[in-house]
């Protein structure tokens, strides 16, 4: 089985992408991750640089996709107990063991997560977490600072469903700083 998620070949491509870039000792986060299936898609690539420290923030609060998974694949992500737990079990079940402590855990808010980082520490962030207005705006706020120069800061759903995520992500990076592949959104930090 593979991961339930809702990544797409956007995503996957930029995180190649991303892989490609990151050396020794840099650090990643990736906001919302849910049951893990573009985080683990990263840890999984080829860095060429050296092994990288990957960050899931996520609150883990509610068990993701009743409405849009099929029912049996929701019902094993719920017969795997909590939320972090389907998480965790995701990692363990398709990542090779040497793969699997390069990946984070905090259990916290996307803001709250943010303050254990120092600004300009991150070699990016990608956020996919609420959707709505205020908290994309905080989202890009806590975590801009928080991205080198030159670094990637990142995320899903810009999209006309979402019209909260285009809103913030616009005040953020204007028209002509940002790249758009698709529903993907990617700033890079001047």
């Amino acid at each position: 089985m593979t991961i339930p998620g809702w990544s797409d070949s956007d995503i996957f491509q930029l995180y190649d992408e991303i892989a490609a870039t990151l050396r020794e000792g840099d650090e990643f986060v990736e906001v919302g991750v849910a049951y893990g299936s573009s985080l683990v898609y990263l840890a999984d690539r080829e860095w060429p640089r050296g092994k990288p420290r990957l960050w899931a923030v996520d609150l883990w609060d509610e068990h993701m996709g009743g409405d849009n998974l099929p029912p049996d694949v929701f019902a094993r992500m719920q017969a795997l107990g909590s939320p972090m737990d389907a998480f965790v079990a995701m990692v363990k079940e398709h990542l090779p063991f040497e793969r699997r402590d390069v990946i984070g855990m905090k259990k916290q808010s996307s803001v709250e997560a943010s303050k254990e980082f120092r600004d300009g520490s991150l070699a990016g962030v990608f956020i996919d977490a609420r959707h709505t207005l205020d908290c994309c705006r905080q989202d890009i706020a806590a975590w801009l600072p928080k991205v080198r120069k030159g670094g990637w800061l990142a995320g899903h759903d810009y999209s006309p469903t979402f019209l909260g995520v285009m809103q913030a992500v616009d005040e953020a990076f204007g028209w002509a700083n940002k790249e758009l592949r698709n529903s993907v959104w990617i700033g890079r930090r001047p």
